[in-house]
């Protein structure tokens, strides 16, 4: 079928919407899995399992001047799930397809499945057709106003997406809900008529090894076994070797149809029946197939972050999402990471003005009071980046996601590193990736900082703070509690599909391509410390004497037990000014020697001394008359390695 372009169509929407009945009525032929077959499908009166169909067609005009061999049209439809709980295989589904039909049930509007359909359609693709369906459950004297009313509305949704500009149809696929054979349909014309003049030639890559995602597997009685599904790279022929993965088995391709005709080759894009022998359908139901040696297994991964907005909650360093990869949904642990500062030591620079700026607003206890600074503590500084700047509420009337590229990554976003881990791979190819103004580039040699919470909920009461941040590529790294099967460019997602399906609640909260990836099982030691991800932490102590102007001894920043010798040589930003560097202990109370580039100030001497005379009575006119009793205090700002095991503390 060389002669044929193929398109993967997406039919999404929330449950009820009219899918399958839509499915129906604009294919011409139905494949071994459509139209809800599925016995337990028939039973729940749903859509369970991804359903494949299709509707060939002459090509269209303005199609003809790209490519003179092609003479027909394709459109195979992926009739997705519905309802929520089901959302995991409409996330493998949405992996698949060119373009998607986002169907309406008109009397009801934009509903919760149909707005995370929005978000995951917007991460796959950017092209689609919007339906409002059911239009005959509208008297008819009010019916052109509400299709206006409500297209109106879905215009408004869409105008700052990559669907800003999609058509809307509106239809009623089955009329009356009763037996779809009996009934007219009304406005199916006029949907095939849009999607054809919508119809482009995707990009494709017939050049590069082949993959291919299963949904179905079954058995024919002397004929083998058939795997179906979508090649989404590369090409196969009649007689190629192939590689079930997770089964650990290469298998000789006997034959393949597509749509019930033999073919004896398919490309990228394709909707294929792959018939091999001597394989038991029952220990595959779903994955990829790919060229031999092709697929990686991964215990963890890395991926760039793209947060979707609508995620309510902020994302927490070392909490647990649903990562879905292909078909294949996993429990994931994530660390988020962002990179530096371009100058270098600006985010260190950052936590000692925070560091300094609390000891300026810190109240002083001048009247009859003891300087009491308490047990020495850490005062760890995890910061907190609040990127992004929309408050938008799911299932809104504005923009559903921010169009962000796909596969940011490419072979040239790691050429700059010269480092190489014996276990872990590179993922990624600029071919297949989608333009985008700023380049991500991972670089494992380079420095990265950890982020405890990515904040992207903006505070009401501060919708400025670290504005900045929203410049910074993060990333995110992915330790999977079940190994996953992945290759190169495999799409990301993670969700909470735990949460309440029924509240308002989207439940997609980020996604990216695949830019690296640990296959050791002891990645956490052979692998992560080669990972340069540090922790800003900072300590605050008090000038406890001055020896000399360049000497003085320090209190209340350790403890006795601490062991003071990695933290010899750093320096110490005083909060009257100077800088000083710590020499080492002094005595067995955790108190350190400080010496102080420069000599300290005459009145930074006096207010130690001062200090020191009246720590047990004070005068309140000395107050009064300008004597500043608050104790000098020094603060030392440091980097802390996550996964560095010698855990080596640096500035």
């Amino acid at each position: 079928m060389e002669n044929t372009l193929n398109l993967n169509v997406g039919i999404l929407g929330h449950v009820d919407s009219g899918k399958t009945s839509l499915a129906k009525r604009i294919s011409q032929i139905a494949s071994t899995a459509s139209f809800d077959k599925n016995p337990q499908s028939q039973e729940r009166g749903i859509t369970i399992d991804l359903g494949f169909s299709s509707l060939k067609c002459p090509i269209p005009d303005h199609l003809k001047g790209q490519n003179d061999k092609l003479k027909h049209l394709q459109f195979t439809f992926v009739d997705c799930p519905g309802h929520a709980s089901l959302l995991r295989t409409v996330i493998g589904g949405a992996q698949i397809i060119d373009m998607i039909i986002l169907v309406l049930d008109i009397c009801k509007g934009i509903q919760t499945q149909t707005a995370e359909c929005l978000v995951l359609g917007e991460v796959t693709c950017s092209r689609m057709v919007v339906v409002l369906n059911k239009i005959d459950m509208i008297p008819e004297d009010k019916r052109a106003s509400i299709i206006q009313k409500v297209s109106k509305k879905m215009q408004l949704t869409l105008r700052d997406s990559v669907f800003k500009d999609s058509p809307i149809v509106s239809l009623a696929a089955n009329p009356g809900g009763s037996d779809i054979s009996a009934q007219i349909p009304v406005g199916i014309d006029s949907l095939i008529e849009v999607l054809k003049r919508h119809a482009v030639i995707p990009e494709r890559s017939p050049l590069k090894p082949f993959l291919f995602a299963v949904d179905h597997c079954f058995g024919i009685r002397g004929q083998g076994t058939v795997i179906t599904g979508t090649v989404l790279q590369g090409s196969v022929s009649v007689g190629d070797v192939i590689e079930i993965p997770s089964l650990k088995l290469e298998k000789k391709v006997k034959s393949m149809q597509m749509f019930h005709q033999n073919v004896t080759s398919a490309h990228q894009g394709d909707r294929l029946g792959i018939c091999v022998k001597q394989l038991d359908s029952n220990h595959l139901e779903r994955g990829i197939i790919c060229a031999p040696s092709y697929s990686s297994t991964l215990h963890a991964a890395i991926i760039p972050l793209n947060v979707i907005k609508y995620f309510k909650s902020n994302l927490r360093s070392n909490s647990k999402f649903h990562i879905s990869i292909g078909y294949e949904t996993v429990i994931g642990r994530i660390t988020i990471f962002r990179v530096c500062h371009s100058q270098g030591d600006n985010d260190l620079k950052d936590v000692t003005v925070k560091s300094q700026d609390n000891i300026r607003s810190s109240k002083s206890e001048v009247c009859n009071t003891q300087d009491s600074v308490g047990n020495s503590k850490d005062n760890v500084c995890n910061t907190q980046d609040n990127v992004g700047n929309s408050n938008d509420t799911f299932n809104t009337q504005r923009n559903v996601s921010n169009s962000q590229n796909l596969f940011k990554n490419s072979e040239a976003s790691v050429a700059n590193s010269q480092h190489s881990v014996a276990n872990s791979q590179t993922f990624g190819d600029s071919e297949n990736s989608i333009s985008n103004p700023q380049e991500v580039v991972y670089d494992m040699d380079k420095e990265y900082l950890y982020i405890k919470e990515y904040c992207h909920v903006v505070d009401k009461n501060n919708p400025d703070m670290n504005r900045n941040e929203t410049k910074l590529q993060h990333f995110v790294l992915i330790e999977f509690e079940t190994p996953v099967l992945t290759t190169p460019n495999s799409l990301v997602i993670g969700s909470r599909l735990d949460m309440d399906m029924h509240k308002n609640n989207c439940r997609l909260a980020f996604w990216g391509g695949l830019i690296w990836g640990f296959t050791s099982k002891n990645y956490p030691q052979t692998d992560l410390p080669s990972l340069k991800v540090f922790s800003l932490k900072s300590k605050v102590g008090t000038v406890d004497r001055v020896v000399d102007r360049y000497t003085v001894i320090g209190r209340n920043i350790f403890k006795k037990e601490t062991n003071l010798g990695q933290f010899v040589g750093l320096e110490v930003q005083f909060s009257t000014g100077e800088v000083g560097r710590i020499e080492g202990g002094f005595g067995l109370s955790g108190k350190v020697k400080i010496c102080v580039r420069g000599g300290l100030k005459e009145e930074t001497v006096s207010r130690v001394e001062g200090k020191k005379k009246k720590s047990k009575v004070c005068d309140v006119s000395d107050v009064k008359e300008g004597m500043n009793l608050e104790p000098v205090r020094f603060t030392m700002c440091f980097k802390k390695f996550k996964y560095d095991s010698s855990k080596k503390i640096t500035q």
